[in-house]
């Protein structure tokens, strides 16, 4: 038999288990699976000394609630816990909740939470998402992405599979130990049965329960972690570990994998993967991918491949590129060397910076969607359904980014420029491929589509009438859009519609009443995304109901609107900016209700969610959340840290924006006051008067505009007499 896992061993050295027979016949001749039933069996009897033997848990029975979760049945069982199906009532879909079985190994409740933490850190479609996490009696509990499939195991016993058929799927397996490279993380513990085969095709890797993070040290001492039989010669001495060691799981898993008729290119990726010296192997995850896109040369050498499927291939490839290359055209009518001299015939240095800006958009913007064509027509990596999403999205950005120009072009919004530059250049929502397919309303006739898209384009160019004006136009447009929603029937595009009239309402509100019509905008965006499965506007309406009532001074009833979108984002597993705006929000709201310490942990967290986004379409939120953070370590008297955060606020708000940022005022204004209260008074006298030249420039919200002004007036003389 082959290597048992290191939970068979456990369970072996601990006296229980299935398969003890053949276990036993398979140490008499591997050396490495001895040492380690040593190695645990020497642990179990010092933990022994102390305490009893741990009872074996009973199988839950259905309808037991684990958290919010619904147990259905038992899917597996494993060395370390059980899995089962179970439902979530809240979002209305399956689950799969793993839990601990208690004292089946020695740090198993340990392991699953740091699984779920490890799982949160990744995004990819390649990768089981972690929805939640908790507590269970004595037990700890992860709620993950029910797969209708079996595991690649399974997948490759289930009948014969051709060599291409066992590349594709490792291939995608490959990108998800890519991206959990890139996100800092090492799977340690890669192989068949921790890769999961959806029956719509779909490939996850799974099972992070004894993964580590790069930022730490080398691990040492890990033998008893991870399957002999998959590990690394690195991994089985204890040596520091690299990602290498997952490469090499990798091609021992692929060499498994491979028939006899497998093309003798890929029987050499697989070897070189698998080398005894990690500096022999791949650079990294994504060389060895590369690797197995060989080019046609190799694979007419190689593999041997029909010279018609050659030809074929040949024939193929320079149209998906030229097909892919007409996209230019379409930005070049929206950002163009005509239009950046316009823009830059202006003598506001504002304007210059927004020139940088589209420069950077512009090139992104061509990338991403050629990216998104050549996955379509050149690598057949996707549909061409989700190409047609992802093409619709790149056309109605465009429409909104020909909008700002518009606005730009009028006098008096030169102060705003940059900051609705930032807003409106960001292509992230183009390129989530499971936000635009929840946004597309289903599948759609090609009438349906184009209604809905030219809706879509319409408020593109709303929203940026929302930040540059005029602001009653943009009521007047979101209401229409509104009437127009309904009229298509696709609830998605209500759903938005209803979403944007709200945020017209909120920003037209004058009156307090006014909250009444916000809301009951924000409730129906809430059903039609209900409605039309949309989690994502749904996370945020409840998000603008949270906003709302913080500035109302509503802040009880602030709560219950963060508790549901909290609960619809776990549904979503990881979602970065939907994540960083709630954590920017929530703290906001624990902040007006005293609880500082809370406040600064949530700040903390959403600037970790800010740096898994792009830089450049990210800045304003990564500012604010800083300064947030800089206002809550104020609550706890923890000046110095405060002083320190709002001054990098201040370093990200001008590499951004430059001196007209309209936040500047607020974060040298706070910074004069700690700058006082430490006893800085000659820095604080310079911090008070910085402010005063920001909040000339009238970019501070009116009503608070002559308030601020009195306070700097007194702080000002106040700094200039104390010695």
């Amino acid at each position: 038999m082959s290597c048992p896992s290191a939970e068979q061993l456990a369970e072996f050295a601990t006296g229980s288990g299935d398969s003890r027979e053949a276990i036993e016949q398979h140490l008499d001749t591997c050396s490495d699976c001895r040492r380690v039933v040593a190695e645990v069996a020497g642990l179990e009897s010092t933990r022994a000394a102390g305490s009893g033997p741990a009872s074996p848990l009973a199988p839950l029975a259905k309808g037991t609630l684990v958290g919010r979760y619904e147990v259905q049945s038992v899917a597996g069982a494993g060395g370390m816990g059980v899995i089962y199906a179970a439902h979530d009532p809240t979002l209305n879909r399956s689950v799969a909740l793993k839990l601990v079985r208690p004292g089946r190994m020695l740090d198993g409740a340990a392991r699953l939470l740091a699984e779920a933490k490890v799982m949160a850190r990744l995004a990819h479609p390649d990768v089981l998402p972690v929805f939640d996490a908790g507590s269970f009696g004595d037990e700890v509990f992860i709620a993950m992405e029910w797969v209708d499939g079996q595991t690649l195991r399974g997948w490759l016993a289930s009948k014969p599979r051709t060599w291409r058929e066992v590349l594709e799927v490792f291939v995608h397996a490959g990108r998800g130990l890519a991206a959990a490279h890139a996100a800092g993380v090492i799977h340690r513990d890669f192989k068949p049965e921790n890769v999961l085969v959806g029956r719509d095709g779909r490939v996850r890797v799974s099972d992070f329960g004894l993964a580590r993070l790069l930022e730490g040290s080398g691990v040492g001492g890990v033998t008893a972690a991870g399957t002999l039989a998959y590990m690394a010669p690195e991994q089985r001495t204890g040596a520091a570990i690299t990602p290498a060691v997952d490469q090499y799981s990798f091609g021992v898993a692929l060499t498994e994998a491979l028939g006899k008729d497998s093309p003798r290119w890929l029987k050499q990726v697989a070897a070189r993967a698998r080398q005894e010296s990690p500096s022999k192997r791949f650079g990294s995850m994504n060389e060895l991918l590369r690797a197995l896109h060989p080019p046609a040369s190799k694979r007419w050498l190689l593999a041997a491949l029909p010279l018609l499927l050659v030809i074929a291939w040949f024939a193929t490839r320079p149209d998906a590129e030229t097909l892919c290359a007409g996209s230019d055209t379409k930005i070049d009518a929206v950002w163009n060397a005509t239009r950046r001299q316009q823009l830059l015939s202006n003598s506001d240095p504002a304007f210059a910076r927004v020139a940088e800006l589209l420069d950077g958009y512009s090139r992104r913007w061509r990338s991403a969607r050629r990216e998104a064509c050549l996955a379509t027509h050149l690598h057949h990596e996707q549909s061409e359904q989700v190409l047609d999403l992802e093409m619709s999205c790149f056309q109605q950005q465009l429409s909104g980014v020909d909008a700002l120009l518009n606005s730009l072009s009028k006098p008096g919004n030169a102060a705003k420029a940059i900051e609705a530059t930032q807003q409106a250049i960001s292509i992230q929502r183009c390129t989530d491929v499971a936000l635009l397919t929840a946004a597309s309303g289903g599948v759609l006739d090609d009438d349906s589509k184009q209604r809905s898209s030219a809706l879509r384009e319409r408020m593109a160019r709303a929203k940026q009438l929302l930040i540059l004006g005029p602001f009653k136009q943009a009521g007047e447009d979101a209401a229409q859009l509104v009437t127009d929603a309904k009229a298509i029937g696709i609830k998605a595009v209500e759903a938005e519609a209803q979403l944007l009239h709200a945020q017209a309402l909120l920003q037209l509100r004058s009156r307090p009443e006014d909250a009444a019509g916000i809301e009951a905008a924000l409730d129906e965006a809430v059903l039609a995304g209900t409605e039309s499965k949309y989690p994502q506007l749904v996370v945020e309406a409840w998000l603008e109901r949270l906003r709302l009532c913080t500035q109302d001074g509503r802040f009880y009833e602030g709560v219950k609107h963060e508790r549901m979108a909290t609960a619809h984002l776990q549904g979503l597993g990881v979602a970065p900016w939907l994540q960083a705006r709630h954590d920017q929000l929530h703290a906001a709201l624990l902040m007006r209700l005293n609880r500082g310490a809370e406040a600064l942990t949530v700040y903390e967290h959403g600037q970790e969610m800010a740096r898994l986004l792009p830089e450049a379409e990210t800045a304003r939120l990564r500012a604010d959340l800083t300064a947030g953070e800089a206002l809550a370590r104020i609550v706890i008297d923890d000046l110095a840290g405060a002083r320190a955060r709002l001054l990098e606020a201040v370093k990200l708000g001008k590499a951004a924006y430059g001196e007209r940022y309209s936040r500047l005022a607020e974060y040298t204004y706070n910074l004069g006051g700690i700058d006082q209260q430490l006893g800085r008074f000659e820095s604080a006298f310079g911090g008070v008067r910085r402010s005063r030249r920001h909040l000339g420039r009238c970019l501070w919200p009116c009503h608070a505009a002559p308030r601020r002004r009195r306070d700097l007036t007194r702080r000002r003389a106040l700094a200039a007499r104390t010695p």
